[in-house]
């Protein structure tokens, strides 16, 4: 790896990425750095090891259907965010509020309205563990009991 020196490191970065790749690399705004040149360094030595790297959690979320009253999951709770879709009848775009949360390395979301508004009047934190249990449908709403695990 090339040693950087203070003059400009992120441009010897630049270079040596350019030199072991034979590409060109483009700079948009050479004056306006997005981040540090210490961080550049860190992210480009450690792009070098990645096949050494252990998989942490998958990033793409999955659906959470819960299917029978009693069902339940521990996760930590993660976030609450808009979900956007289209009718297939109407084509219209609908907008719902949903949770995200993280179980066993993987990131679920569940838009049950009720689900969501208990949780979004609760006023919990982002990595708050919690234990959604499934208690089964009411009419047309399905109901949820969320609980804080210590």
């Amino acid at each position: 790896m090339t040693k950087l020196s203070n003059e400009n490191p992120t441009m010897e970065i630049v270079d040596e990425i350019t030199n072991q790749q034979s590409q060109a690399i483009e700079i948009v705004n050479p004056d306006e750095q997005l981040m540090d040149q210490s961080s550049m360094a860190a992210l480009v030595s450690n792009s070098s090891n990645l096949s050494s790297k252990i998989k942490v959690v998958s990033l793409i979320p999955e659906y959470y259907e819960f299917e029978a009253a009693g069902e339940s999951v521990r996760g930590i709770y993660l976030d609450t965010f808009d979900v956007n879709y289209r009718d297939n009848g109407t084509g219209e775009l609908i907008v719902k509020k949903a949770i995200r949360f993280i179980s066993d390395k993987k990131i679920y979301i569940n838009s049950g309205y009720l689900l969501v508004e208990g949780i979004m009047k609760s006023g919990i934190k982002s990595g708050t563990a919690i234990e959604i249990t499934y208690l089964g449908k009411d009419k047309n709403a399905k109901k949820y009991s969320v609980e804080l695990l210590n």
